[in-house]
């Protein structure tokens, strides 16, 4: 916790017709808190094969309605009027100007790493990490998309 900084981007491709859509929805349940977020980022992960552009977003409000601690009200809110908008298009500027045109794409201390495999990959990346930085330096910084 003290040794890692994780910062997420939202960059949906153009290639999947849902993505905008769904970080969008996500992006509304950042607004009110990063655990709502993360919840709602798992679970399209763990059900993209289900996803289409024209239940994406019954899908997440049916989904929404049950993570505690989200004003649903809120949230609807938010999709409704696109409250979240700016905060997706920043992210997509944000990887334009950085050159990100495919997910994963990671910066670990600003070095950048694109299609992390799996889970042992990333904690030997970070590793590396850790121990190429000076104690003063702080924590590890992660900025993926």
């Amino acid at each position: 916790k003290n040794r890692v900084r994780v910062v997420f981007h939202h960059l949906p491709l153009s290639i999947h017709t849902w993505a905008r859509s769904a970080a969008e929805s996500a992006a509304c349940a950042q607004l009110q808190s990063s655990g709502a977020f993360w919840s709602i980022h798992d679970y399209l992960f763990a059900h993209q094969d289900e996803i289409t552009p024209d239940n994406v977003k019954r899908k997440i409000t049916k989904f929404a309605k049950n993570i505690e601690g989200l004003d649903f009200t809120q949230f609807q809110n938010c999709e409704e009027n696109q409250m979240s908008l700016g905060l997706v298009l920043r992210d997509i500027n944000l990887a334009s100007a950085n050159n990100v045109a495919a997910t994963p794409t990671l910066f670990i201390n600003g070095r950048r790493i694109q299609g992390v495999k799996d889970a042992a990959q990333l904690k030997q990346l970070l590793a590396d990490a850790e121990a190429e930085r000076s104690p003063q330096n702080g924590s590890t910084s992660v900025i993926g998309h």
